[in-house]
């Protein structure tokens, strides 16, 4: 991206300070311990600093930074300080003019101001082309601020959410900042579920955020390929980090990639440039704000909880109601749908098309994305709810199927099945991941649950989970941990030991369900295991068979469900404090802004008439989005209660309704089943389209949490939780909390 240097224009115009040989800053604004001022440089001009506590912390000589692409398609950067600096109604204004060889003049007008008590300032700016130069074809802008100190990126951990925590040590090849000799990284954003990168120096524990906000990231059908696109209707920025001198946050406009992109695929390939530029015309302007945030904390995962909260509170995503009862009605009527008698044996089946539910796939998978289990345990609490014996009966049928058949003679779980004309069952060769496997067998055991509450009871169901939690406490090595993948024979296929914190709500759950303690140490000891390899390593990775240790979103899940299980076993705080640290790394996936999706693209899956709050990114590698968190909104509302964060609450609430945005709630999308939705979708280019295709694990999501809300608060609709007198709501949560309903 960057070329030499042309040479730069800076005028005066207007009312300004005069300059002076001084290094002193000239005026400030002051927001908590952080100072943001300019500053006359010695050749002329003013650059702009921002101290901490009294002390520089980062600045930057040349603020007016404009890219101006010539004839020829390359680009070249010319960059300069500010000409005039006035104070206006407590705020600074800064200006300059930048020019081209080909006579284009930019305008450049920056306005700081002081967020009070936030260490934070925001800048407005605005860039009007003056004249342009008939060889000028397209031009960007950039603002960064560079450390005063020196440094090298090796010093720094970097949070750019869904994309870089702290030295991005569990991403796969070609992955987005996955490599630390890149001189330059820059990430479209809405590749970020919010518009923000935040560097913090290991060593003094200073940090800085700048983020974009009030950004509507609009871009055209069609915006995509590597090849460099000049066009106006791009409203989207890019943020990252230059490294060519110091780690320098940096924000450019409109959102370029580089040096690696994920368009054309994951970057396996090396470098590889994604060039975006807007047109040098009258009347193409620039004007955006951005976020300057600084301050020091005593580790990584607090300033990644201060940059985020900071800037989702200035995005304030909207709780986008919906019918929470219709859309539970929705979802159980599909799973009732689906779940029938496939070549003579009741099935789950593991895919339907979008739009008409048309079941494309009837082999099932216990757990993961199959979902079976659950579904099953799902489908018999609605029979009883709704005095439906044929669902009872379908629901009964596929549990006992799975606990007849899945043990393997290891004693392991099979999980995943082929039904063939005839009834005849084979069971793929697919190894036994402890994520599908305690997916399923938790299915499992809460079946067994609702059976036994109503009068039913099932022994071989229970039988069936104990075998799982034997062969647990069995496989468990001497540190408490487990290996991620085992064949049949109960041979370690995949040693690495980082979702070791996968089976442990399972296994509490299964000792309140027996009070056999042997499961209650099995998961104390692996919970032991995981706060080093997961909490204080800040290492939540492999949450999916398919992306093994990988850093993802359902690795920050599975962590905040196990450590929030032990909490309520053992009423020990520091698995609440490691449940909350989960919580906030998991959030930091959810696109808590919209990306509007283009108009006039017909192989657009998601629909136009939705925004995209609540989505979320899946894993690192690459940018595609899912409707996971629907599974979240009730462990982000427990948290609420148990360390009385208001935050939790409301990101509870707003997951709760706005992930029911994919499905047909409202009848708007026409679908066969209103309770369908897609598995998975792009929000980057090319944006909206996806996998058409609707799996269980998309409406155990989004029944599971209304499930647990119901059952523990006495009400799914978070709303009319609220209106139950404090004390109550937290009687019901600590009664909860002892038994699980079990």
């Amino acid at each position: 991206m960057h070329f030499p240097f042309l040479a730069f224009a800076i005028l005066m115009f207007g009312a300004g300070i005069p300059v002076s040989a001084a290094s002193q800053p000239v005026g400030g604004l002051k927001s908590d311990a952080a100072s943001l001022g300019v500053f006359p440089l010695a050749g002329g001009g003013y650059g702009v600093r921002v101290t901490l506590a009294g002390r520089a912390v980062f600045s930057q000589l040349s603020p007016v930074a404009i890219g101006r692409v010539g004839s020829d398609g390359a680009e070249t950067w010319s960059s300069g300080s500010y000409g005039v600096v006035t104070a206006s109604g407590g705020d600074l204004v800064c200006k300059g003019v930048t020019g081209t060889a080909a006579g284009t003049q930019f305008q450049v007008s920056d306005t700081y101001h002081a967020l009070a008590g936030q260490g934070a300032f925001t800048m407005t700016r605005r860039v009007e082309i003056a004249t342009p130069g008939a060889e000028d074809k397209g031009f960007n802008s950039r603002f960064s601020l560079s450390p005063s100190d020196p440094t090298a990126l090796a010093d720094e951990d970097v949070f750019a959410p869904g994309v870089w925590y702290k030295d991005n040590a569990h991403v796969p090849k070609g992955a987005l900042a996955g490599n630390r000799g890149d001189s330059e990284y820059l990430f479209r954003e809405d590749r970020l579920p919010l518009p923000l990168v935040m560097t913090r120096d290991r060593r003094s524990g200073v940090t800085l955020a700048v983020a974009h906000l009030d950004g509507v990231p609009t871009t055209f059908a069609g915006e995509n390929g590597l090849s460099r696109i000049i066009d106006a209707r791009m409203q989207f920025g890019a943020l990252g980090v230059q490294n060519m001198v110091r780690p320098s946050p940096e924000f450019v406009f409109p959102g370029m990639e580089s040096e690696r992109s994920y368009i054309a695929g994951p970057a396996v390939d090396g470098r590889r440039w994604a060039y975006r530029s807007h047109p040098v015309a009258v009347g193409v302007a620039h004007r955006y704000r951005l976020l300057i945030q600084v301050g020091s904390t005593p580790d990584f995962p607090a300033a990644v909880r201060r940059t985020w909260r900071t800037v989702y509170d200035l995005y304030k995503p909207p709780t986008i109601k919906v019918d929470l009862k219709k859309c539970y009605k929705d979802g159980m009527e599909l799973l009732s749908a689906v779940t029938q008698p496939y070549d003579g044996v009741v099935t789950v089946p593991f895919a339907a098309t979008v739009p008409d539910g048309k079941v494309s796939d009837t082999s099932s998978q216990m757990g993961f994305v199959g979902q079976a289990l659950p579904s099953a345990a799902l489908l018999l609490r609605y029979g009883f709810e709704t005095n439906d014996a044929d669902a009872i009966a379908r629901a009964t049928q596929v549990v006992d199927f799975w606990a007849k058949n899945s043990l393997s003679p290891a004693g392991i779980p099979r999980t995943w099945y082929d039904n063939h004309p005839g009834g005849a069952v084979t069971w793929r060769d697919y190894h036994t991941f402890l994520r599908v496997a305690s997916d399923g067998l938790d299915g499992a055991l809460r079946a067994w649950s609702v059976a036994h509450a109503h009068g039913q009871d099932h022994p071989e169901w229970l039988a069936f989970c104990r075998a799982y939690g034997d062969w647990l406490t069995q496989a468990q090595n001497p540190d408490g941990s487990w290996a991620r993948e085992y064949d049949f024979t109960s041979h370690a296929v995949n040693p690495a030991t980082d979702t070791t914190d996968q089976p442990i709500a399972f296994l509490a759950d299964l000792f309140r369900a027996t009070r056999d303690d042997k499961y209650k140490q099995a998961a104390l000891k692996a919970g032991e295991f995981s706060w080093n390899s997961v909490h204080l390593a800040y290492a939540y990775v492999g949450g999916t068979p398919d992306n093994p240790n990988v850093m993802d979103k359902e690795g920050g899940m599975q962590a905040l469900a196990a450590f929030l299980s032990l909490y309520d076993l053992t009423h020990d705080r520091k698995w609440l404090a490691a449940a909350s640290q989960a919580a906030w790394y998991s959030e930091t996936w959810v696109y808590c802004w919209n990306i509007p999706i283009p108009e006039g693209d017909p192989k657009a899956l998601y629909p136009q008439n939705r925004t995209t709050y609540g989505l979320s990114l899946i894993a690192a590698g690459h940018s595609g989005a899912d409707n996971y968190m629907a599974a979240a909104p009730y462990y982000y509302y427990r948290l609420s209660f148990l360390t009385g964060e208001p935050h939790f609450r409301d990101l509870a609430r707003m997951l709760l309704h706005n992930t029911k945005q994919m499905t047909d709630w409202d009848g708007s999308l026409h679908y066969a089943q209103p309770g369908l939705l897609t598995e998975a979708l792009n929000l980057p280019p090319p944006r909206g389209h996806g996998v058409p295709v609707w799996l269980p694990w998309l409406t155990v999501a989004i029944l599971d949490p209304m499930t647990r809300l119901q059952d523990t608060f006495g009400s799914m609709d978070i709303d009319e939780i609220e209106k139950t007198p404090k004390r109550e709501s937290v009687r019901r949560d600590e009664a909860y909390g002892k038994t699980h309903g079990f």
